[in-house]
């Protein structure tokens, strides 16, 4: 073994044992819980909301919070309950495993929705039986997860990869962005940057300076600021919470925070938590706002500042400025050149020998370019960049043909208009890779290398966190290597294809960009890791991967960017 080689247990799956309806009730004390909740007070959103953060946000110190947040929770209910959750906690062995869990995300945003659909807006504490019916509801919602995960569960690691992936494509695919602790840092980035580019937009820079003027803001430095205090102090407190007190003098956060208020909304249960997701925050009293799942207002917090940047142009005059214009340009104008190639530059402008961007690539090759490229000698790592989206009915299918039919229709190839087949992701990557070994990039004199004698990399990087579940890379890598197989292309010195996140690149920007991660061979170490051993290690995200290879580099999974840093800085210059 090399001394820098960085070595990583192979991936085993954990089994975890959540507490069932039936394992402390009989089937004679269920009552479906949309009657059992009827007119329960605001204080139970708040108290779910409160334990969803929580075991998003377990410290690993706190092995032991499920087991006592159940004997916490059985001492606030009736003489009745408190019995039963003690008979089970005294006969039931897994009540004393560290794999316990009281709940799960989706147990909690499942009975949130009950809470919202049938409970009452009024005010007042919990009763003991309130806390009762409550505690029944979320064993319900637990029975009903615990259903959807048996099979994966049951996995005896004797079936094959293929198998494997059947099996756990479904279940990742709906629960990896409610599970997945997101960083709010990446969204601010992402807001910071997009407010760049409407600076140096010929368009768009008045439509910058109309948002300004409307909150009498001198920069957009000072909005963001406005938006994220409030929630930095949030986040920052010595004890985790899930709400906030906004003083009402501030005008723009409590204007930002109107449009994800869920008060009033009607809401029923849903497998994608639509409204949730649109509406994640609820109001309550003397501005105190409750987030119901902080993940969903982190992912608003950059699509957030859109609709606030649409209704404020709007109001300013520009009645036919929309959200689907916004979304339009955005994505042809701003994330699929601008953001791509600015994160590209900003990690890998000290890697390689070359490196040049589609833009300026499409001049000389007229078509079929690549999105990015990087040299590094005889190594090409070639990029394809797509801002695009699984639908709903997609993730939530729990099929795992169908899940494999949309990232053919997304990503490979568009067969549904048959007659003008249009060439996604995986497609453009074989021809590039076509391209580079047919010497076309010397005949266009875009760059110098010998054609038969390089290694080619071929990178997808992607913006949709579900990307990340386990078995995406490998189908969409297996269609690619079918790919250059019916062309008789070398795959001898074609590597398998990985997929990135975009916020992974955001976020850890600095180690590639300093030369602390060799990008070329973190790539390496990937591709030798989920070549060997079980299905759950082949089936790896590269994502995930990178985390444990950076700490066995020396580096910490949480980190901030100095572009972060710098935003910050200015902050609170301003604000002093």
């Amino acid at each position: 073994m090399k001394n820098n080689e960085v070595v990583i247990e192979q991936v085993l799956l954990k089994k975890q044992y959540m507490v069932s309806f039936e394992a402390v009730y009989s089937q004679s004390d269920f009552i479906d819980p949309l009657i059992l909740l009827k007119d329960i007070p605001l204080a139970a959103l708040e108290e779910v909301a409160y334990l969803l953060v929580r075991i998003t946000n377990i410290q690993k110190e706190e092995r032991r919070f499920h087991s006592s947040y159940l004997l916490g929770w059985m001492m606030r209910m009736t003489g009745i309950d408190q019995r039963k959750v003690l008979q089970f906690v005294q006969t039931n062995p897994i009540f004393n495993l560290v794999d316990f869990l009281i709940t799960s995300q989706k147990s909690c945003l499942r009975l949130i929705q009950i809470i919202l659909e049938v409970g009452c807006p009024i005010e007042r504490e919990l009763s003991k039986n309130d806390w009762g019916m409550l505690f029944k509801s979320l064993l319900i919602c637990n029975t009903i997860e615990i259903k959807k995960q048996e099979e994966v569960f049951n996995w005896n690691n004797n079936e094959g990869t293929e198998n494997f992936m059947s099996k756990i494509l479904p279940i990742r695919m709906r629960n990896l962005e409610i599970e997945r602790r997101k960083d709010y840092k990446v969204q601010l980035l992402k807001a910071s940057y997009f407010f760049e580019f409407c600076k140096l937009d010929n368009e768009y820079k008045s439509y910058l300076e109309s948002f300004l003027s409307f909150y009498s803001f001198k920069s957009y430095e000072e909005y963001i600021w406005n938006i994220l205090h409030p929630f930095l102090l949030m986040m920052t407190n010595d004890e985790i919470t899930c709400k906030i007190h906004i003083d009402q003098k501030d005008i723009s956060t409590i204007n930002f925070f109107k449009h994800f208020l869920i008060n009033d909304k009607k809401v029923t249960l849903d497998e994608d938590y639509l409204l949730l997701r649109q509406f994640p925050i609820l109001y309550r009293a003397t501005n105190t706002y409750i987030f119901l799942n902080i993940n969903f207002f982190i992912d608003k917090l950059y699509h957030g500042f859109l609709f606030d940047f649409v209704d404020v142009l709007k109001k300013s005059g520009l009645e036919t400025f929309d959200y689907g214009q916004l979304k339009r340009d955005m994505g042809n104008r701003f994330s699929e050149t601008h953001l791509f190639y600015m994160i590209m530059e900003k990690c890998f402008t000290s890697f390689g020998n070359f490196r040049n961007s589609g833009t300026d690539l499409k001049k000389k090759l007229d078509e079929r370019e690549p999105d990015y490229i990087l040299r590094n000698e005889n190594e090409i790592f070639l990029f394809e960049f797509k801002d695009s989206t699984i639908n709903s009915n997609i993730k939530y299918s729990e099929d795992a043909s169908i899940i494999k039919d949309e990232l053919l229709e997304k990503f490979e190839s568009t067969k549904k208009n048959v007659d003008k087949p249009k060439n996604k992701a995986v497609n453009q990557l074989k021809n590039s890779i076509v391209d580079i070994l047919n010497s076309k990039f010397q005949q266009k004199e875009i760059d110098n290398f010998e054609p038969n004698n390089v290694i080619i990399y071929p990178i997808f990087v992607f913006t949709d966190v579900v990307m990340e579940a386990s078995g995406v890379n490998y189908f969409l890598k297996e269609r690619l290597n079918a790919l250059i197989e019916n062309e008789n292309l070398p795959k001898n010195r074609i590597r398998d294809m990985v997929l990135i996140n975009l916020d992974t690149l955001i976020l850890y920007q600095d180690l590639f960009k300093e030369s602390l991660i060799d990008f070329g061979e973190c790539v390496k170490s990937y591709l030798g890791f989920v070549s060997q051993g079980s299905p759950e290690t082949k089936l790896s995200a590269f994502d995930e991967y990178f985390k444990y290879y950076i700490v066995r580099k020396g580096f910490k999974v949480v980190t901030k960017p100095k572009d972060f840093d710098e935003i910050i800085k200015s902050f609170i210059s301003k604000d002093t």
